[in-house]
């Protein structure tokens, strides 16, 4: 995998500094079906890397290259930003892409991973949001293979924003929030 690469970046890191760790802003609940500008205030906002870069190696004669091509011509959903709130009963997740959101097969996925140990569930993620369906959590089994549904969300697309809830019982989150989360938008086009 990007193991040496997941090095490289620590050891930076270490070499160069980094900036403070951002802070969760704390607890607020999350009108499902509100609009965006309830999200004012909730950090840290989890921003994409967007647009077009290039890196070249500097070894001849071979030229690496790393270009990401506009998000409109070969991305599904391209998720811009991610922010994730709680209160004491329920976890609240939006995430924003580039243009409106477009549903369909393999729409878009919410891996999270509640216990923080990587041998468990698929690659470390414990649950997912989507995969079984808009809407239903899903917890890996076995050797994180296959899923289990878990329960019905509550969810919301308005525009290029989805607005998720789901009750931290049911990922084993009742005392402190610490999990892990990944958004992830297909990045083929769909057939609906």
């Amino acid at each position: 995998r990007d193991h040496y690469y997941c090095l490289m970046i620590d050891f930076i890191r270490k070499y160069k500094g980094v900036r403070p760790v951002r802070v969760a802003s704390g607890a607020k609940a999350i009108d499902v079906e509100g609009d965006a500008s309830q999200w004012d205030g909730v950090g840290p906002e989890f921003i994409n890397a967007t647009g077009s870069y290039e890196r070249e190696g500097y070894t001849a004669p071979v030229a690496y290259t790393n270009t990401l091509v506009d998000a409109s011509t070969n991305t599904n959903n391209f998720i811009k930003t991610a922010k994730v709130s709680f209160d004491a009963e329920k976890l609240y997740f939006t995430a924003a892409a580039d243009k409106e959101m477009k549903q369909g097969n393999n729409f878009m996925y919410l891996y999270i991973n509640s216990d923080r140990n990587y041998a468990t569930g698929f690659e470390g993620y414990d649950y997912v949001v989507n995969m079984d369906g808009l809407g239903v959590l899903s917890a890996f089994t076995g050797n994180g293979t296959e899923t289990k549904k878990v329960s019905d969300v509550l969810y919301s697309i308005k525009d290029n924003r989805i607005t998720l809830a789901l009750l931290r019982s049911e990922i084993g989150e009742t005392d402190k929030v610490d999990i892990e989360f990944k958004i992830y938008g297909d990045t083929q086009l769909m057939s609906e």
